[in-house]
């Protein structure tokens, strides 16, 4: 780090203390080999591990006189982004604050980009700054298919991979009702973004989405299954996405003179666990994903 004032060594000194017991690196000064080949220097750099995952912090400190300009910002994120810097947050502290044009300039930047005053950055807690949520992401996926006829169907959930609709009039197949409902809702893109935008709005109370798509069938096809045929009114989808997160849970087990991690959460009615056989810096990890039942007291 360049030659700063009493002011920010405090500050190092400060995330040191406050990031290092918790299992983070803090390097100060560090050098990173850019897409460009040369070095680009980082003030502060935190790097913190969980699993085979590593998520980088990098601080910046300005020692200005004067607030920072928008110049200044468009500086950084362009050392960030032409260099393809391989950091997932930015934090940037200046002595005298920053203009609004630069605030504005961080907040509609595509990089994640934090502004501090010298004063705030004190303050803050800095453990927050490091990630400690999980965060599920299962895509839209078919959960169940039904049905819908005026005859008695078969007890056979194979009707739905076996059975072809095929057209009356020209005899063409169309396909099963399993493939039929793919087509419609993987090739639907209005679907599709409704599921996502639900399931992302649905994930901030921790909770996924269970969409209903119906698929009206013509008159003239018919579903023909292990010999017989049956007319088909609809198709009813169930189509379940998930995109929560939710806080880990750390438990260190001794195991054989060994520290073994558990980690936990649950999130969206599922119970994540991870085991990390050599902490946190595992490179190889278990894991274990179920419903989490919770019966409901009376």
């Amino acid at each position: 780090m360049p030659k700063r004032t009493n002011d920010f060594q405090e500050l190092v000194d400060l995330i040191h203390r406050a990031l290092v017991p918790k299992g983070a690196k803090i390097g100060s000064s560090v050098m990173l080999p850019s897409s460009t080949g040369d070095m680009r220097e980082i003030d502060v750099l935190i790097e913190s591990d969980i699993g085979p995952y590593c998520i980088k912090i990098a601080v910046e400190a300005k020692d200005h006189n004067r607030k920072l300009d928008v110049t200044e910002i468009d500086n950084l994120i362009g050392k960030y982004t032409d260099g393809k810097l391989n950091i997932n947050k930015i934090i940037i502290v200046s002595h005298s604050g920053f203009t609004d044009l630069a605030y504005k300039k961080a907040v509609n930047s595509h990089l994640d980009i934090e502004l501090k005053t010298l004063k705030e950055a004190k303050e803050i807690s800095w453990d927050d700054k490091i990630p400690q949520d999980i965060i599920l992401n299962i895509p839209p996926h078919l959960l169940d298919i039904k049905l819908s006829s005026s005859n008695e169907l078969p007890n056979n959930p194979q009707i739905l991979k076996e059975g072809m609709f095929y057209c009356r009039c020209c005899g063409k197949e169309h396909g099963t009702p399993l493939q039929l409902m793919q087509r419609l809702v993987w090739k639907n893109k209005q679907i599709m973004n409704r599921i996502n935008k639900e399931a992302i709005e649905r994930g901030k109370n921790n909770d996924g989405v269970c969409a209903k798509v119906e698929m009206g069938i013509c008159e003239k096809w018919m579903l023909r299954y292990q010999g017989e045929e049956y007319r088909i009114e609809k198709i009813l989808a169930h189509i379940h996405s998930i995109n929560a997160s939710s806080k880990l849970n750390f438990c260190p087990y001794e195991f054989d003179d060994k520290t073994i991690q558990y980690v936990h959460a649950n999130v969206a009615g599922k119970k994540i666990e991870l085991a990390l056989p050599d902490g946190l810096r595992s490179q190889q990890i278990a894991l274990r994903i179920s419903d989490n039942k919770v019966k409901n007291k009376s």
